[in-house]
């Protein structure tokens, strides 16, 4: 590359230093109102981490109930509801053992979840992970069951610990039973994690629950008389939200609350007051991003417009009408700059693209006519046993007329499949053999198993198809209707008149398809797999690249739930039917 020439950047450059040595005269006047808007923004920063904060508890706890909720049905508290007092002793215990390998769990896949304990009222025992199966009195249980009843909140507080108490009651076949599932969650997990998601900070969250007056915080918040002052200023606080300043041992905090509703609790950060004095060694970054910011904003997006934008526009332009097919597409650019690289690059790759297509196409002509050939060598050995002891069958019976029909369905089929080379022929001749093998299984189902085939269009009949193309469809029929199912219906072959080229409607049968067969058949043949060997979807295939890509196979289900094949096959020119 030409190290002399006019570079984009040397551009930049220049343009740069014209527009940025005013901004730099007048950006000293903004550094006063900044230092204000600075000590706003950082408030308003830490009031929205509280709140959010407090959204998240609210969400994490009311997870929490979910949780405990969907816990009711587990399977192994169930069972052991179901079957504690109808089992011997070994299996009550099993099943006290299930329960707890459940409990452990349920708890590493929360780390929210601290203990869960739940109460057995009829059977008058508890059981926790730590605990494990422990005996309760009357009195014990009434008393948890009045802790759960009071704490209409979703969170309690109770020794210094946060608490998710729920009442549930299931039902058996003889008796209701009654359990309380208490659930103590981790205070580290909540404050450290849930609340303060910025461990950098050096303030600390805690949370002051209106109805016990305990204030909760996590490890290592603060000493026990700093705690009182915040615990006295939350409890006489209104509840709501905001900021206020208090001083503790001649250094002034600010305590910022959070009132929940729904948890009838507060939750509050304090820390230091950072002083103006402290943003002094981040003037001059502030003045620097300023001077940039207004730079960038007002004058800078001209001159990159005219060198940049303008070029760039041009060349997204060209990719546009490449993906519109316009492959001949050529930029002509007469500047020094990287753009003449660019547009030089994109030039040999429109060409080379060309290139690529062309033997791309030539290439998936020669996979398909390979693919044809082996499908053409296959005979399935099921059929022909089939066939050959139906032919065996009628001659020892007797019955030559039916012995004659078989062997010419046998022969049109078999000289069609192993004499006809030609990668397309006259859809009249793929529907012959189509006849003759759908004749050949009604012979075999006999009365399973009825025909109506339409008269082909004659205006169809030369019309040059891709070999085998019924051949696949109709032997699905066979394979998941006839062969596996008892019953009986009629398979038709119909050709309904369409606006822009043929179609041909194959379906019945005597067996429903499943709507989630159906479902993966629409879904594969969207996909248009390229290694599916050769059924429905190597069909599809070949029809898109000989008639288009609005060509194909469509596939849906009749009012009885069998399957319907619609093959299209339509004019690539629009000029009317193929």
């Amino acid at each position: 590359m030409d190290e002399r020439k006019n570079t984009i950047y040397r551009q930049f450059i220049i343009s740069f230093l014209l527009l940025v040595i005013p901004i730099i005269v007048c950006g000293g006047l903004l550094i006063g109102w900044q230092k204000n808007q600075i000590r706003q923004e950082w408030e308003k920063n830490l009031s929205a981490e509280v709140i959010y904060g407090r959204k998240r508890l609210e969400a994490q706890l009311e997870a929490i109930k979910i949780f405990s909720y969907y816990y009711t049905n587990d399977r192994d508290l169930k069972e052991f509801v179901r079957q504690h007092d109808l089992v011997p002793v070994y299996d009550y215990y099993t099943l006290l053992s299930n329960l707890g390998n459940r409990m452990e769990i349920s708890m590493e896949g929360n780390l929210c979840i601290e203990e869960i304990t739940i109460y057995f009222r009829d059977m008058g025992i508890l059981y926790s992970k730590s605990r494990k199966m422990k005996y309760i009195t009357e009195q014990e249980y009434e008393e948890m069951y009045h802790k759960a009843v009071q704490a209409r909140q979703l969170l309690r507080t109770e020794d210094n610990q946060l608490y998710s108490s729920q009442i549930f009651t299931y039902v058996r076949w003889d008796r209701d039973f009654q359990m309380i599932i208490d659930i103590r969650l981790s205070n580290d997990y909540i404050f450290h994690d849930i609340l303060n998601q910025n461990p950098d900070s050096d303030a600390a969250f805690l949370i002051y629950d209106h109805g016990s007056g305990q204030l909760l915080g996590g490890e290592g918040t603060a000493d026990e008389n700093l705690l009182e002052t915040v615990r006295a200023l939350a409890a006489r606080e209104t509840r709501e939200e905001g900021i206020r300043p208090f001083t503790f041992d001649g250094e002034d905090y600010m305590l910022i609350l959070s009132y929940s509703d729904s948890l009838n609790q507060t939750v509050c950060r304090y820390g230091p007051v950072v002083h103006a004095g402290q943003w002094t060694a981040g003037y001059g970054i502030l003045v620097i991003y300023i001077l940039f910011s207004v730079l960038v904003a007002l004058l800078f997006p001209r001159s990159v417009k005219r060198i940049v934008m303008m070029p760039i526009q041009r060349l997204i332009d060209a990719f546009h009408r490449l993906a519109d097919n316009e492959l001949d597409e050529q930029i002509a650019y007469r500047a020094s700059d990287e753009f003449n690289y660019l547009y030089g690059e994109f030039n040999s790759m429109v060409r080379r693209l060309n290139s690529l297509i062309d033997e791309n196409y030539r290439s998936r002509l020669l996979v398909q006519e390979a693919q044809l050939k082996q499908l053409q060598a296959q005979v399935h050995p099921h059929f022909l046993y089939n066939t050959y002891f139906m032919l065996h069958r009628m001659i020892l019976d007797g019955d030559e007329e039916n012995a004659v029909k078989l062997s010419e369905c046998l022969g049109i089929f078999m000289e069609y499949l192993g004499h006809n080379l030609q990668n397309e022929v006259p859809l009249a001749q793929e529907l012959r053999c189509v006849r003759s093998y759908l004749e050949i299984q009604q012979m075999r189902f006999e009365e399973r198993m009825s025909l109506e085939i339409e008269e082909l269009p004659q205006a169809s009949r030369n019309l040059r198809v891709p070999r085998l193309i019924l051949q696949p469809i109709v032997e699905n029929y066979m394979k998941y209707g006839y062969e596996t199912s008892d019953g009986q219906g009629e398979l038709y072959i119909r050709f309904p008149q369409t606006e822009r080229g043929l179609c041909i409607l194959i379906g019945g049968g005597c067996a429903p398809i499943a709507p989630q067969v159906l479902q993966s058949l629409k879904e594969r043949l969207g996909e248009e797999a390229e290694d599916e060997g050769f059924g429905l979807i190597s069909v599809h295939r070949r029809l898109r690249i000989r008639f288009g890509r609005e060509s194909g196979l469509e596939l849906s289900a009749d009012r009885e739930g069998r399957l319907v094949t619609k093959v299209f096959m339509y004019d690539r020119t629009g000029e009317g039917n193929v």
